[in-house]
């Protein structure tokens, strides 16, 4: 199921946790390459981006477009 970004944003910002989920599926993998290639360990760069995703599921309300959803996934890891 592939839905559009905002739809996406908008389940998570309300607490639906199968929008999360998708998120979740959506961008984990290039989140984890990203920090991968900082971190240069599979366990840590597995660490990052579960901390990272559960500060997402935390201040959810506070992100308004992709856009932002984006930059602060990337952000939260460097």
């Amino acid at each position: 199921m592939l839905l559009e970004p905002q739809a996406l944003l908008s389940g998570v910002k309300n607490g639906n946790r199968l929008m999360f989920t998708l998120c979740y599926d959506r961008y984990h993998r290039g989140i984890y390459l990203f920090v991968l290639k900082y971190v240069r360990c599979e366990a840590l760069a597995e660490d990052i981006v579960q901390e990272v995703f559960v500060k997402l599921w935390d201040g959810r309300a506070v992100f308004e477009n992709e856009k932002a959803l984006t930059v602060y996934l990337y952000r939260s890891v460097t």
